[in-house]
């Protein structure tokens, strides 16, 4: 299989990605703010400040789908303030429900009858919380405009403007949600294409091929240790064309197993490393002119894989590795590099 081939393969995969995920906006959930002034009457600020900031950010931020939170959660919270309703914890729950891709929230206090607002942004997929300053271009001038506003003119803005009617606001389950323990599991999907470079006496028998591979691998306690496990399938093409004393060849694999990751986790574009070794049977075809053999035989397969946010929903890997197959008397052994993507 020649070098264009491989490369006409992995420009239609991309391709394919950007059509699947550019239509798609961030999801941003603006939550409740925190009264730090410690006197109730201002307790309506905690829904009235987030409502103030979904009304203008909705209509001038359209490139993401902003979501309000619903005002029935605080009633729980007035009769129980001591519920800590801004836990990462309980901020990560309310996110998976809707698939929040950001929380926006904060903390305020009434100086000179104006509020002052310290806004933060929680990152729902790396667990990152930031403040929102005037290096924040994006959010940083809404937050500002609200605290030129007098606590009676944020008090009195009319839910029934904007067309509240017709906006979805989120209205999750807030007992269960406060109560519950932190969720930690997480898991990903990973689709994957690239080139196969076989080495050692394959080298000279077959030229690069191409690889494909897919992987489901679950996390199950992130908070304690960033191991997870899974399966993982792949398959491999390599073609030969008749050639001085060579015959028309072709070998095909098809190789499922068990897949042992460990993810270190960053943030911002680069989102984390993770190193992946798998186990399992492969089963191969070879075929010369209109013969054909078969083998079943095992596998083994280390990576290490590199998943970057280039943006909005998509989640992309870069993954090298080796891929070794106890094939009969003559091990298969290959290099690999692949493009990929994942789904959380």
């Amino acid at each position: 299989m020649n070098i264009k081939k491989i490369l006409f393969v992995v420009i239609l995969f991309l391709l394919s990605a950007h059509w699947i995920f550019a239509g798609q906006k961030r999801k941003v959930l603006i939550y409740y703010f925190k009264n730090i002034t410690g006197e109730e009457e201002f307790t309506e600020l905690n829904y009235q400040i987030p409502f103030y900031l979904y009304s203008h950010m909705k209509g001038q931020l359209e490139e993401k789908k902003f979501i309000l939170i619903d005002r029935e959660g605080l009633q729980l919270y007035r009769e129980d303030s001591t519920r800590d309703f801004w836990n990462d914890g309980v901020l990560q729950n309310i996110s998976k429900k809707k698939g929040i891709d950001e929380i926006i929230y904060g903390l305020f206090y009434i100086q000179n009858g104006k509020p002052v607002i310290i806004g933060k942004i929680f990152y729902v997929k790396s667990g990152l919380i930031l403040d929102i300053t005037e290096k924040d271009k994006e959010y940083y001038d809404f937050f500002k405009e609200i605290e030129t506003l007098k606590v009676d003119e944020i008090s009195a803005y009319d839910t029934e403007q904007d067309e509240s009617r017709k906006r979805k606001g989120y209205k999750p389950p807030f007992t269960r949600i406060v109560q519950s323990d932190i969720k930690s599991s997480w898991f990903f999907f990973q689709n994957s294409v690239g080139p196969y470079f076989p080495i050692g006496e394959w080298s000279g028998l077959y030229p690069p091929g191409i690889f494909i591979e897919y992987t489901f691998v679950y996390f199950p306690k992130m908070n304690i240790a960033h191991l997870g496990i899974g399966v993982n399938a792949n398959i491999v093409e390599l073609e030969r064309r008749k050639s001085g004393s060579y015959v028309d060849s072709k070998v095909s694999v098809l190789s499922f197993g068990a897949s042992i990751q460990y993810i270190f986790q960053l943030s911002g574009f680069f989102e984390g490393i993770v190193l992946d070794v798998n186990l399992g049977g492969a089963k191969s075809y070879l075929f010369i002119n209109e013969e054909r053999w078969s083998s079943i035989d095992p596998y083994v397969k280390g990576g290490i894989n590199f998943i970057i946010n280039p943006f909005g929903n998509l989640h992309m890997s870069f993954k090298v590795g080796i891929f070794s197959i106890d094939y009969r008397e003559r091990p298969m052994d290959a290099l690999f590099f692949e493009i990929g993507i994942l789904g959380y």
